[in-house]
């Protein structure tokens, strides 16, 4: 399977695929949603079209619309934020993984882009396609539910991609105070913890209930000192997710100045079940 930006060739195709895949949401032909689903042209030009395709052919499997900032088709998203709309597979191909690799591409889209989550409304009776975005880690975000129009309702999910913490350099946090050096400035030991906590912050909120996350591996360069009564602010972004692995880039700043740089690799576990082990 592959996927690209649609062409001109592509578009009375991608409109059918899309019209076909809400079928089961939407009314017949008279319904104005059902036009607006067909309009591909429109969503190609004011927005990002991409398709999924065969390997070996042109056929129209699945499609999404990617809103890049300014364009008229994004409805929830805010500043520094990625949105996208009407996820379609075609229901001749469901469960060939479609929508997994569209959703992918989506996700990849936008942390190229740096946004720090990906925002997305779709209606509460669309459970198939919820799994879809709860495997990749959506969640839902109940304060951004809205209505169109006085008769449709929209949920909306999210996906954190970017968490922010800011912490001021403590005595407590010195090598000295945590026996990883001798001098007053802020401890390797702590900075990996604030790093840690960062990256737990993306996470958690996808974790279901009885879940944790572990950290794995860890690779952190840290390049300058942080004297007592520095801040210090540092970010985890998701750079990677595969089922339970999700692998994070975290980066320290003070003033401006590079602190640290560095990878965590988390792994979401069962907790019951992981300390049944120990």
């Amino acid at each position: 399977m592959r996927t690209r930006r649609a062409r001109p060739q592509d578009l009375e195709a991608i409109g059918e695929v899309t019209v076909a895949a809400y079928a089961e949401f939407e009314g017949d032909d008279t319904d104005e949603y059902v036009h607006h689903l067909r309009d591909a042209a429109t969503r190609d030009r004011e927005a990002e079209l991409w398709v999924a395709t065969p390997d070996d052919s042109e056929e129209i499997l699945g499609t999404v619309t990617i809103c890049p900032p300014g364009s008229p088709w994004r409805e929830v998203a805010r500043e520094g934020e990625g949105e996208f709309r009407m996820l379609a597979v075609s229901p001749t191909a469901r469960g060939a993984g479609i929508g997994g690799t569209l959703l992918g591409l989506v996700v990849e889209h936008f942390r190229r882009e740096g946004a720090s989550r990906i925002v997305m409304s779709t209606l509460p009776r669309m459970r198939s396609a919820h799994r879809i975005y709860e495997r990749a880690g959506f969640v839902r975000l109940p304060e951004r539910d809205w209505s169109p129009t006085d008769e449709v309702q929209l949920i909306t999910y999210v996906l954190e991609l970017t968490r922010t913490t800011t912490h001021l350099v403590t005595d407590d946090d010195t090598a000295a105070a945590l026996g990883s050096g001798s001098l007053a400035v802020l401890g390797t030991p702590r900075l990996l913890a604030w790093c840690e906590a960062a990256t737990c912050a993306v996470v958690d909120p996808s974790l279901l209930e009885g879940q944790s996350s572990v950290g794995t591996r860890v690779e952190l360069e840290h390049v300058a000192a942080s004297p007592v009564g520095t801040e210090v602010t540092v970010s985890a972004t998701e750079i990677h997710r595969d089922g339970r692995l999700v692998r994070f880039s975290v980066a320290a700043r003070a003033g401006g100045k590079v602190v640290a740089t560095g990878e965590i690799t988390r792994v979401v576990i069962d907790t019951e079940r992981f300390l049944a082990r120990l």
